[in-house]
């Protein structure tokens, strides 16, 4: 009888093989998809959304509720040289998330699991079997390999390494265990690579971009396809096809993948096939089917739209700041529109730079001295510019982290050099040796020729900084320092940082982070060889000295501090480095802030229809890794 058993059981599971239908087949849970989707299954044109699913999708509990399938999202955005809005950045799925909205948990997403051992120095992630790209294609280990060993690695693709791939002078070592196991481990313990995760995917669809690399594809093709779309060389074609905004054509794992062009005029994007997220009740997401992003000249007509109902979200800075809050608020109603608040760091707008490698050895000397950065500090009258551009809701300080633990607390050091004293800023300078004035009362440079210095601000965001560049250009006035003010468009001012043509320069500063400030705010520390404080001063400390301007003893002592609170597990002690770093900044100014952002403009405008944005009563983080728009739907 036994045998019987045996053998009617071996015959049974033959015969459903040769079917092609697996014992588990018979509990696999039955999935449900868009409309669209269903209809391009019935076509021939995809497989069952079983089949694009991997085999452990990634299940979200709505915040709000399940939602319907269908419908456009439109939003608008400001020609400011970004891609389509900031939203589309924040929709990148990284390879862990943090949880909502305060960001203090981490969860798993692209990988579904991981392991730390080694006491910090080696990180496991198992990835999900059965993923794939937008294009139907595998997912595995293999694309993190190529991306860590073709791209990272490669010095022309990025001459510059990530921080976080760095401990104790040396990269990661990755290698792949298996299909959807890899490991990345550091010579030194790393506190901090999981927070890093969840701002980063490191993987590339391998199987589309080797075409356009030179370790997998012939030089003479390599030159076709340069010539047939116009590229210098390869790393710019690769950088091009590489992303999925610029080149639709490149496969993503986000919900949404790109079918214009970002620097189109309509920037569309639909939803991906295979996306790898369900709701709590097996729905595929995301619920809606496209966005369309287009571009809107300027402020007053962006405003104009949103007030009329037009946009489905932005935010209250968008569309011109506090100024319009009031009547933000009176066409809610007209507008068919909420407000939510978002949690966000100080944005210290209208924070001044110094061009710290200037080609001038006098204007150089001059930056170099913190008493003219003091001095120009103390001639700014912040009270007023918080009564006239803010309604009296800002904060005069400089740059700092938000009022409470862990990293600002009590600290005094906030106003330093904040307050309105054009008697101190004239007797630093004169303390300087710039006591010789012009016919017009303006101060000569030590070698007795004109001192003009021009500023550069941005047309874009923050609206309220060419306003306050003018008034800083008058203030400056009263104390003898001749300053002309330059408006440009945001892309030319950051162009124009990083290959240091600047005297001055003005654009909203923020040492703090949503997430942690250490991986988020660069500005806080010499991060990378683009640290928008001083390219100058970064470029020596990443070049050991080959490069760049030397910086001074306190610049040296932040990069170190940098190095150690990327590495340091416990988090308490890495607090303290982040203050450390902190007070070095405050109390030298290396770039001049002037107020901070006033809490009632932190909120987003979200058509009343859109659901699934927060939980009720709760903040919305603004970095929203943690909140994924493939939930967000249309409420009919």
């Amino acid at each position: 009888m036994r045998r019987f058993l045996r053998v009617f059981i071996s015959i049974v599971l033959v015969s459903l093989l040769v079917v092609g239908i697996m014992p588990n087949a018979f509990t696999q849970k039955k999935y449900n998809e868009a409309p669209e989707l269903v209809e391009l299954v019935k076509q021939g044109e995809l497989p069952p959304v079983e089949q694009r699913l991997p085999k452990e999708p990634l299940v979200l509990t709505p915040l709000e509720e399940i939602g319907q399938y269908g419908g456009t999202l439109h939003l608008l955005h400001l020609p400011s040289g970004y891609y389509p809005t900031k939203w589309r950045g924040y929709m990148r799925e990284p390879l862990l998330i943090y949880s909502t909205p305060y960001l203090d948990k981490i969860l798993p997403n692209v990988a579904k699991t991981w392991k730390v051992t080694g006491g910090g120095k080696v990180f496991t992630f198992f990835l999900r079997e059965g993923m794939k790209w937008s294009d139907g294609y595998p997912f595995t280990a293999d694309d993190i390999v190529f991306w860590y060993e073709d791209v990272i690695k490669n010095d022309e693709l990025t001459p510059s390494k990530p921080a976080y791939l760095i401990s104790g002078g040396k990269l990661a070592k990755v290698r792949k265990l298996s299909t959807y196991v890899v490991e990345f481990s550091f010579d030194e313990p790393t506190g901090l690579f999981l927070d890093a995760m969840c701002c980063n995917l490191p993987a590339s669809p391998s199987h589309y971009l080797k075409q356009f690399h030179p370790k997998y594809t012939s030089a003479d093709k390599l030159k076709e396809l340069m010539k047939k779309g116009e590229y210098n060389n390869w790393r710019d074609l690769y950088l091009s096809k590489a992303d999925n905004y610029l080149n639709p054509g490149c496969p993503t794992l986000d919900a949404f993948m790109s079918v214009t062009a970002s620097k189109d005029p309509v920037f569309i994007s639909k939803r991906n096939p295979y996306y790898w997220k369900v709701d709590s009740e097996g729905n595929q997401l995301p619920y809606i089917d496209r966005m369309e992003d287009g571009v809107i000249q300027n402020t007053e007509t962006y405003l104009l739209k949103v007030l009329a109902g037009d946009v489905d979200y932005t935010v209250i800075a968008d569309i011109g700041g506090l100024p319009n809050y009031s009547v933000i608020v009176e066409n809610k109603s007209k507008g068919n529109y909420r407000l939510i608040p978002y949690i966000w760091p100080p944005n210290n707008i209208g924070s001044i730079f110094f061009n710290y490698g200037h080609t001038d050895p006098v204007i150089r000397n001059l930056f170099n001295d913190k008493r003219f950065r003091f001095a120009l500090s103390f001639a700014i009258n912040r009270d007023e510019i918080n009564k006239l551009l803010f309604k009296g809701q800002a904060v005069p300080s400089q740059a700092t982290f938000a009022p409470g633990p862990p990293y600002y607390g009590d600290f005094p050091l906030s106003k330093n050099y904040t307050q309105f004293d054009p008697v101190k800023a004239n007797q630093l300078l004169d303390e300087m040796g710039l006591t010789k004035r012009d016919k017009d009362g303006y101060r000569l440079r030590p070698d007795g020729k004109e001192l003009t210095l021009t500023l550069l601000v941005t047309t874009s965001w923050p609206l309220e900084d060419v306003e306050i560049a003018e008034l800083c250009r008058k203030y400056w006035a009263n104390i003898g320092i001749r300053v002309v003010n330059k408006p440009i468009a945001q892309e030319q001012l950051y162009a124009s940082i990083w290959e240091e043509k600047y005297d001055l320069a003005m654009r909203a500063l923020m040492l703090g982070g949503c997430t942690q400030p250490v991986l988020s705010r660069g500005e806080l520390w010499p991060a990378s060889r683009n640290w928008i404080v001083s390219p100058a001063w970064a470029k020596w400390l990443y070049s050991n000295g080959k490069e760049g301007t030397e910086p001074p003893q306190d610049i040296k002592k932040l990069k170190q501090l940098f190095d150690q609170a990327l590495k340091e597990p416990n988090t308490k002690k890495r607090n303290n480095i982040i203050l450390q770093a902190l007070r070095l900044n405050l109390e030298n100014i290396w770039a001049i802030g002037i107020v901070n952002e006033p809490e009632i403009g932190k909120q987003y405008i979200f058509k009343n229809y859109i659901r699934n944005v927060n939980r009720p009563g709760e903040p919305i983080p603004a970095e929203l890794y943690s909140i994924p728009p493939c939930q967000f739907f249309i409420k009919k």
